[in-house]
């Protein structure tokens, strides 16, 4: 019988946000507490029915807040459920030296913490003791989405919760789904498989994340077969990619490379979106175009580049503001700076910087991203190569 009152304690807030969703969904009555001592500070005032704790926290840990709530009379009988990170080294005796009702392994779904909260409340109603067996375990499959669950599952404001939160739950999680992200006219799809991404696919996003420019990069195809190839084409980056591989024109693996690349950039530039809209659907039916490529990338594997990124964007974008600038070359400095100590990629965006052309035309026809063409001319202005071109100012 749902309504009882549920006190969750953990140190994510991301954790904090699902499982409220997920068991206020269910009827119950959820309140938070993101540290130990806040968490029993929280259960005196509001004595809850069941406490579902994180075994890891900062100022006191789950071993240290169950030793507390034994020594409460008035909390002493509330069922307590552990939560436990799969590393976490917990077994049956620790269990049940630390007189907890039941534990949960994380990731869990959304079914699996709501039935494990409804399945200790029942007990403790019947009286049948506090220390079952646990009901799930880490290595238990998680139940696939019902076919007719097509409704979000989870949905947001990237102001409140960012974007790595959600793709690090979902991971963690091993769910199967869509992930939609919009902002504007830009809407980019995250296809999941079992906590996997298998492609990402966007409208409305700079041509620089378009496949072509990814091939042309590459040197997998001329721009002649890439225009022939793109002639009469409909939407669709996989249909492009099955079309050059079915011509002859590329391989299997040479169209993996480069949907990893595009699907990997995609990510990195959702990170710098700092407002916006997600939706996630959980389905095992997956769009066509993501079962083909099946690129199985791991999502921590592509946020340590990414972070890294961001930071960098954050100290780039204060002199690379905007992509309709235009820089100027100082061609005494380079006379004096010499050739022989620039990059080849730093020697190529040198040479398109005329006084005319913008950063958004020398990243089309330099074939490279935004990212690293702003990350050079960045380079360039430290070294005072370049410089800002300054428009006349009407008088």
């Amino acid at each position: 019988m749902a309504g009882e009152r549920v006190l969750v304690v953990d140190d994510s807030p991301t954790i904090l946000k699902v499982v409220e969703l997920v068991l206020s969904k269910a009827g119950y009555d959820v309140h938070t507490a993101a540290d130990g001592e806040t968490g029993i500070a929280q259960a005196k005032a509001n004595r809850p029915d069941v406490i579902l704790l994180d075994f890891v926290l900062p100022r006191l840990n789950g071993f240290e807040v169950c030793k507390q709530l034994a020594h409460d009379p008035n909390l002493a009988e509330v069922p307590v459920v552990l939560m436990s990170a799969k590393g976490d080294r917990i077994g049956q005796d620790v269990v049940s030296e630390m007189g907890v009702a039941d534990f949960i392994t994380k990731p869990f779904s959304p079914d699996g913490i709501t039935a494990v909260i409804s399945h200790t409340i029942e007990k403790r109603r019947l009286g049948k003791g506090l220390t079952p067996e646990p009901i799930l375990r880490a290595d238990a499959p998680t139940a696939p989405p019902p076919p007719e669950a097509f409704e979000p599952a989870l949905t947001g404001d990237l102001r409140v919760i960012p974007l790595v939160q959600v793709l690090e739950l979902l991971a963690q999680q091993r769910q199967w789904g869509v992930l939609t992200v919009m902002r504007g006219s830009s809407t980019v799809e995250v296809c999941f498989h079992d906590g996997l991404i298998d492609l990402v696919a966007a409208s409305g996003v700079s041509e620089e994340f378009l496949l072509g420019r990814f091939l042309l990069k590459n040197n997998l195809i001329t721009r002649p077969d890439l225009d022939d190839a793109l002639t009469g084409t409909g939407p669709g980056r996989q249909r492009l990619g099955t079309r050059l591989v079915r011509a002859g024109k590329i391989t299997e693996s040479d169209l993996a490379k480069v949907l990893t690349e595009q699907t990997t950039e995609l990510i990195w530039e959702l990170l710098r979106w700092n407002y916006g809209r997600f939706l996630f659907v959980a389905t095992h039916d997956l769009p066509p175009l993501a079962t083909q490529a099946a690129l199985a990338l791991q999502v921590d594997v592509i946020l340590m580049e990414g972070f890294r990124r961001v930071d960098e964007w954050h100290l780039i974008e204060k002199e690379v503001d905007s992509f309709d600038l235009v820089f100027v070359r100082n061609d005494e400095t380079y006379a004096q700076f010499g050739p022989g100590r620039l990059s080849r990629e730093e020697l190529q965006v040198l040479d398109l910087v005329n006084g005319k052309n913008t950063v958004k035309e020398i990243v089309r026809q330099s074939r490279m991203g935004s990212f690293d063409i702003s990350k050079i001319l960045y380079r360039l202005l430290r070294a005072r190569l370049v410089r800002k071109r300054v428009l006349p100012v009407a008088v």
